[in-house]
């Protein structure tokens, strides 16, 4: 339910609201029905707003923030981590990831443009 980052961001706009939402499909159903104005969702909530059904979105500009997240394991797994970031490292050389990247980014390109997105 939120991140953190954007929550403490939005703190400092005046008249600001925020209400919370544990899946991006409760977000779709209130601006569906008035209940809210802006939403706050990652890039690839563009496919999800297509799969819903939702259109006439449009992204803000200048996003709001950027950021990298990471996968943190469990200190009980502690085991795995030199195999998972072997395993990374493969994906990362044989291009996988670079692929997997570009396909997301076409897949939201789609989205966007199905829906009627504009800027």
């Amino acid at each position: 339910m939120g991140i953190l980052l954007v929550e403490d961001k939005l703190q400092d706009v005046p008249n600001v609201r925020i209400e919370m939402a544990e899946e991006s499909e409760q977000v779709f159903r209130m601006l569906k029905a008035g209940r809210c104005d802006y939403a706050v969702l990652p890039r690839a909530a563009w496919i999800e707003a297509q799969q819903a059904g939702i259109g006439g979105l449009t992204e803000a500009s200048p996003v709001l923030l950027h950021f990298t997240a990471y996968h943190f394991v469990n200190r009980r797994r502690a085991m795995l981590v030199p195999h998972l970031a072997a395993v990374l490292r493969q994906l990362r050389a044989e291009g996988f990831i670079a692929r997997a990247q570009a396909d997301l980014d076409a897949a939201i390109s789609v989205a966007r443009a199905e829906s009627g997105y504009s800027r």
